[in-house]
């Protein structure tokens, strides 16, 4: 398991540098990065929602009720794509209002994000890790990982690593230079380092709780 997670660990470690290059070769600017990281997260949750589709039959033990276990299937994957894009869409709203990503083009936003993605050469990253997530949700598949250990992270990247865009963000607002820049990708990085921790941590406390 250890081998497994540091592994994993290890590659989105490396993923998650690129944008170190972004800023330094190609010179992505504040809405680049921060596009950037919400769409890393949407491709992460779409992944997540495979999982949960396909997944065997278990009990989900963070969505279950005494007496009501959850298990994963196409209704369960449909309810974590509507619940997490509740947040995702919260997160795009301030980045859009709060810190006027894509406002400064005049253009509408998914205009803007569009034109990131193909101009900026977002897309080259986020392919990437389309292909990476895909390969490790598949690998998760074959060896009947839990579902919570495939939630916790995903939600914990919502919860925990999009507090720290928004923070990087004002940072980059008020600022308005490149150091933040090098912080926010810092913090992604310190956030991806721990995120098999919190899965860990996570899976052991539910497990116990639901076993008395």
């Amino acid at each position: 398991m250890l081998q497994r997670l540091d592994r994993d660990t290890l590659i989105m470690l490396g993923f998650n540098l690129l944008p170190l290059l972004g800023v330094w070769l190609a010179g992505w600017d504040t809405d680049a990065l921060l596009i950037l990281y919400w769409l890393e997260t949407l491709v992460i949750g779409f992944w997540t929602v495979v999982f949960v589709a396909n997944a065997d039959n278990q009990t989900i033990a963070l969505l279950s009720n005494p007496g009501q276990p959850a298990r994963p299937g196409t209704a369960m994957a449909l309810f974590v794509l509507v619940h997490a894009g509740f947040f995702m869409a919260i997160h795009l709203f301030f980045l859009h209002f709060a810190f006027e990503v894509g406002r400064h083009s005049g253009k509408p936003l998914f205009d803007t994000i569009v034109e990131l993605v193909l101009n900026a050469r977002l897309w080259l990253p986020l392919a990437g890790l389309f292909v990476i997530r895909g390969l490790m949700t598949f690998d998760a598949l074959r060896r009947q990982e839990s579902v919570d250990r495939q939630l916790t992270g995903f939600y914990f990247r919502i919860v925990v690593m999009q507090l720290a865009i928004l923070g990087g963000g004002m940072l980059l607002v008020f600022l308005g230079v490149q150091a933040p820049l090098l912080v926010l990708i810092v913090v992604r990085l310190a956030f991806e380092f721990a995120v098999p921790s919190v899965e860990d941590y996570v899976e052991e406390v539910t497990r116990r709780a639901h076993a008395r």
